[in-house]
């Protein structure tokens, strides 16, 4: 046989082998790749298995409602209709003040409502003060301060007492309404008087000589005994009758049967 065939015939064979060897490599790898696709998939489907045996397991889960919270019982905070303050010069800001705590107390306010009624019974230039500065001023007390600077007018003494001084009785006027005017003056006072010493500024003030002279010496011990007499006087008209025992405000006094007609 001639060599040069044998050895062709020898070297195809030895390829055909390294071939079929390559090929069975490959089919191996394959395989292997295979097995562990396929347990890396059996894998993911226990786990998936667990997961699903643990939440059917698990108790259910109560859903958590938040509580409601009350709603809050909204106050009313309005003074009466009559009740107002403007910022206007010939008003009084202690008075208006006078009947806003009057209010608060009687209604068992704290300061939030007691500001918030305030508020509700402004005008005019008052009422432009708070929306443009009163709004940003939450606390009452630096609220009302600030109400007071912008609107008040502080009297010296000097001006104060010839202000209180000049007001007199007209001849045809009321007793209650005299009165009623004369304490708006008086309590515009930079520092306030006690009850007592305002009384004698609106006696000295009454038209009739013979009034002033009775109630200087037997004066009133309170504004509002005071008061009551004016309003007495203002309904009787040119008749006056003081009786023994009279009561005025909170004490009895003994004074002498006087009896004052005019004219």
């Amino acid at each position: 046989m001639d060599p040069n065939v044998l050895n062709a015939a020898l070297a195809a064979l030895a390829a055909n082998q390294q071939q079929q060897q390559q090929q069975f490599q490959l089919q191996q790898q394959q395989q292997q790749q295979f097995q562990l696709q396929q347990q890396q998939i059996q894998q993911q489907q226990d786990l998936l298995t667990n997961l699903a045996n643990r939440l059917l397991a698990a108790p259910a889960a109560i859903p958590v409602v938040a509580p409601v919270p009350a709603q809050a019982v909204a106050i009313r905070a309005t003074l009466d209709t009559d009740v107002k303050y403007s910022g206007s010069t010939d008003e009084s800001i202690q008075d208006w003040l006078q009947l806003v705590n009057r209010k608060a107390l009687a209604e068992n306010w704290g300061d939030v409502d007691k500001r918030r009624a305030a508020i509700s019974s402004l005008f005019g230039k008052a009422l432009n003060w708070q929306e443009e500065i009163g709004a940003n001023i939450p606390q009452w007390d630096d609220w009302i301060d600030g109400l007071r600077r912008a609107f008040e007018i502080q009297l010296t003494e000097v001006q104060w007492q010839m202000m209180v001084e000049g007001r007199k009785q007209l001849p045809n006027e009321p007793g209650s309404t005299y009165a009623l005017d004369k304490l708006k003056l008086c309590r515009r006072r930079a520092i306030p008087l006690a009850d007592a010493k305002l009384i004698p500024y609106l006696i000295r003030g009454l038209y009739r000589p013979e009034m002033r002279s009775v109630m200087m010496g037997n004066p009133p011990v309170s504004v509002n005994a005071g008061m009551s007499l004016f309003r007495i006087s203002s309904r009787h008209g040119s008749l006056l009758s003081m009786k023994k025992e009279k009561t005025w405000g909170l004490g009895i006094r003994r004074v002498k049967d006087v009896t004052v007609r005019q004219g």
